[in-house]
């Protein structure tokens, strides 16, 4: 078995100190046959309210939706912030950089 090259191992470094509330996150939103393949992978994840759903409706593969990556450089520590009740359905890979997810208030008529 050979090892991946030192760069990609550098690369992935970056998500470790996560890893803990990205398994939570995959299973608790996923079904086990889907969240075993950790295909959710959080960076400075702030969990608020794991109300909702999530959905994939694609051919799951691991790290196939990264939510809060450091690509932009005006916040480049910001992560993502998860606050929501609602669904949220995936229709294939995703690359989210800096996020703030939050529920839908509306207001009382």
């Amino acid at each position: 078995m050979q090892l991946p090259p030192p760069s990609k191992i550098k690369r992935y470094l970056k998500y470790l100190p996560y890893l803990p509330k990205t398994i939570w996150f995959n299973f608790h939103y996923l079904p086990y046959r889907q969240a075993v393949k950790l295909p959710i992978i959080l960076y400075k994840p702030k969990l608020k309210k794991c109300k909702g759903k999530v959905q994939i409706d694609a051919p799951i593969k691991s790290g196939m939706i990264c939510l809060g990556v450091p690509i932009v450089s005006i916040y480049p520590n910001a992560g993502i912030s998860w606050n929501t009740e609602e669904l949220f359905a995936f229709k294939g890979n995703v690359l989210l950089a800096i996020i703030h997810i939050y529920r839908r208030v509306h207001p009382a008529l």
